[in-house]
């Protein structure tokens, strides 16, 4: 106590001024740390994560209707129908390109590029086979036409539906893990800050105590 009488005010109300200051900054340098993980976070969902599912969504949309023509095609009675549901299947196969374009872009992880290869061996796999169904169905072969769109270019697309639930499965995971590590660094935060600002109050109330008995000493003093 003797030590603390020997402090000056001024010197007791600067270390109390430092203490809160000091205090200020480790929370909002805290802060500042964990927002910037939730930023990141919730960046990587906006520009990675929901364009990656969108894409996706797109591809597998694109192709199914690409499939359901190509049927619609070996049905078709004349050439202007043929012709019309051929025009029909490019400008799938033109989105199905462009949204598999934007989904390659956004590929950041190792097993995704592993899908990504399989699945561009099977795109090339089916669009021969497609030709090839288009040469049957055009010379009005429908059975060849039908047993190879029924066959190969089935067991083909299914693979590609295989990947198509593994990419939108791997995607969830990462959206999980995501919203985990927010929360996580939420609580972390709210934990942290709440354990500071308890120290900071028993602190600030001991340097109050502490400058008020100095005051009241040296006014006794006099």
């Amino acid at each position: 106590m003797n030590i603390i009488k020997k402090i000056s005010l001024i010197k007791k109300l600067l270390i109390s001024f430092s203490f809160l200051v000091l205090s200020s900054i480790v929370i909002s340098i805290i802060s500042l740390n964990e927002l910037s993980k939730i930023n990141k976070l919730s960046e990587n969902m906006g520009t990675n994560l929901l364009p990656s599912i969108s894409s996706g969504i797109r591809v597998s949309y694109h192709f199914s209707r690409f499939r359901n023509r190509e049927l619609q095609h070996i049905l078709s009675t004349t050439e202007e129908e043929m012709r019309s549901w051929e025009k029909a299947m490019e400008e799938d196969k033109v989105k199905i390109n462009d949204n598999l374009k934007k989904y390659e872009m956004l590929i950041d992880n190792q097993k995704e590029k592993e899908l990504n290869q399989e699945f561009k061996i099977l795109y090339n796999t089916y669009f021969n086979l497609h030709d090839k169904m288009i040469q049957f169905s055009s010379s009005n072969k429908n059975s060849e036409a039908r047993a190879i769109l029924s066959g190969e270019m089935r067991t083909t697309f299914n693979k590609i539906n295989d990947i198509f639930r593994e990419v939108e499965k791997l995607n969830r995971e990462f959206g999980d893990n995501a919203v985990t590590l927010a929360k996580s660094s939420y609580e972390y935060s709210k934990s942290t800050l709440l354990t500071i600002g308890i120290v900071i109050l028993i602190g600030s109330s001991l340097l109050i105590l502490l400058i008020i008995y100095s005051i009241k000493s040296q006014l006794n003093l006099n």
